[in-house]
């Protein structure tokens, strides 16, 4: 994980966390692991409640007694409109009920996630939060291999997540920060342990079954390879070849290794359906994707007659049953794509708003690119890169805007990008101030 350089006491955003006896990163490393672990399974949701009702009075305590500030970012605002927007807009919701219970979700999500990133921004970096994402995806990874699949018929495995494809977004989030530890540590040991540990949660990411997941894992591979090859130097050439064939030799090993497991076939029978024009015969596969496509189609005709408000929040599923394919059912399904939901749901004004803060964390990411990045800093950058990649290609396939597990990850990757850009300011202000810098 990044280390910290060129940090001050003059900035109150880089001092540590004091006093001592207030709760500090195990806290909120058991904290995350509790979320991933309980918010899923059948019957313990209130565990998930519990853990972030304790996470906002630790930081309440944090805010009385060391007196610290509240930072809210760019990204924060803009989602807190969207939130104001959504309350406002619940009222002309097809079913009103729907759209204020969602709305509550929302009052414990995003406030879970706002606390989050106050915690890497105290504590100076993400790594309690990735190292409770790191420990949770290794235990799901353990217990989903315990119990299988859960239906006999489907070989997809869902751990406590309940959701194969929930699964598979820890997986890939995990296996990124895995990626980033082994490029930042300098022990060959430990070099070779994250990447043992990495090796274990691709192996069950195909087991999943989930086609996000794979296709994020390809796309985040991509990125990291993209962004550590460097040509300026003979030096830099000679590595950036190297992480090439590591990527190169890791993928490759994955699609063999791919080629072995049971939804391999299915992909198989998947692709000669849809090329011989009969996608239904293909099974569970061809209709999820059929399913699919009618939710995007119908998704956007939503919002189309519902431009300036939506459907109302959760109400997706409500209006689903209008259209042809899923007529008759008392309550249809959400749309399986974080797009398409928000858009339907709250309209294109809802939809600019909510997707402005991915706008403002794009354009945070870019202009750090441009500033002086040097070792453990450049390190940060790229994995802060590669998990907003992977944000933005699951939600084309996963609702995540009320969504704990997507929240973390997203409040991980805002605070950490807002972290090293006051971090970057901070050193090039004392490059520049003539006063000596206090370390």
């Amino acid at each position: 994980m990044p280390c910290d350089h060129h940090v001050t006491t003059a900035n109150p955003i880089l001092r540590r966390p004091y006093p001592f006896y207030l709760p500090g990163p195990a806290f909120v490393t058991a904290a995350v692991l509790s979320i991933l672990m309980f918010s899923y399974v059948d019957g313990t949701n209130q565990y998930p409640k519990f853990v972030v009702a304790a996470l906002c009075a630790v930081f309440a305590f944090h805010i009385i007694v060391s007196r610290r500030k509240l930072y809210v970012p760019a990204e924060y605002r803009v989602v807190g409109t969207w939130v104001l927007f959504c309350a406002l807009s619940a009222f002309a919701a097809l079913d009103p009920n729907l759209a204020f219970d969602k709305l509550m979700t929302l009052v414990t999500v995003i406030p879970m996630s706002f606390v989050l990133m106050h915690f890497v921004l105290w504590y100076r970096a993400p790594r309690s939060i990735w190292a409770g994402v790191i420990i949770g995806a290794l235990l799901m990874c353990y217990l989903a291999a315990r119990a299988g699949p859960i239906e006999p018929t489907d070989e997809r495995l869902t751990a406590t997540a309940g959701n194969a494809n929930t699964l598979g977004y820890v997986l890939v989030v995990a296996c990124v920060l895995l990626v980033h530890a082994m490029f930042s540590v300098r022990s060959l040991v430990l070099k070779a342990g994250t990447v043992v540990l990495a090796a274990v949660i691709v192996y069950v990411i195909p087991l999943t079954g989930s086609k996000q997941a794979l296709i994020s894992l390809f796309i985040a591979a991509v990125a990291y390879m993209a962004l550590k090859i460097d040509f300026k130097s003979a030096r830099q050439v000679v590595r950036s070849f190297a992480v090439i064939t590591m990527f190169l030799c890791a993928l490759t090993a994955a699609l063999f290794y791919f080629e072995r497991t049971a939804y391999f076939d299915r992909l198989l029978d998947f692709r000669d359906a849809a090329i011989a024009g009969k996608l239904d015969e293909s099974g569970r596969t061809g209709e999820s994707t059929k399913n699919r496509y009618l939710f995007y189609v119908n998704g956007i005709d939503m919002a189309a007659h519902n431009p300036a408000v939506g459907v109302g929040l959760d109400n997706f599923r409500l209006a689903i049953t209008e259209y042809p394919g899923f007529r008759g059912l008392r309550m249809g399904a959400y749309a399986h794509s974080n797009y398409i939901e928000v858009l339907a749901d709250t309209g294109f004004i809802g939809f600019m708003l909510y997707f402005a803060m991915y706008v403002v964390l794009a354009r945070r990411l870019l202009r750090l690119r441009k500033m002086a990045l040097r070792g453990p800093d450049r390190q940060f950058y790229h994995v802060l890169t590669v998990l907003f990649c992977v944000i933005l290609v699951s939600d084309l396939a996963m609702v995540s805007y009320y969504d704990k597990i997507a929240w973390i990850v997203l409040s991980s990757t805002i605070g950490g990008a807002f972290l090293l850009e006051r971090r970057l300011r901070a050193a090039a202000e004392n490059e520049t101030d003539p006063r000596p810098a206090v370390h």
